[in-house]
């Protein structure tokens, strides 16, 4: 069962300071959030997929590469921007 919980709260939950939460939100690097007027809250299953998706295999790791890689596998070429 899910639960919306406040920024400190979804802080606490994660395991980092409210402040480093609020800059992942501004970076947009961080878990997905509701915002209802001023107040944000966080949906602890968007919480435990952000957890999820940033899990690592070793500190060289980086889960985005794995997911382009896995994507280029799939679609070939025609995903790189780069070109």
């Amino acid at each position: 069962m899910s639960r919306r919980l406040r920024v400190k709260e979804a802080a606490l939950y994660l395991g980092l300071s409210w402040g480093h939460l609020a800059n992942l939100r501004t970076a947009g690097s961080g878990p997905r959030f509701l915002k209802l007027g001023g107040r944000v809250l966080y949906d602890t299953r968007e919480l435990d997929k952000w957890l999820d998706e940033n899990t690592r295999l070793s500190t060289s790791d980086d889960p985005k590469a794995r997911a382009r890689r896995r994507r280029r596998r799939r679609f070939g070429d025609a995903l790189d921007v780069r070109r």
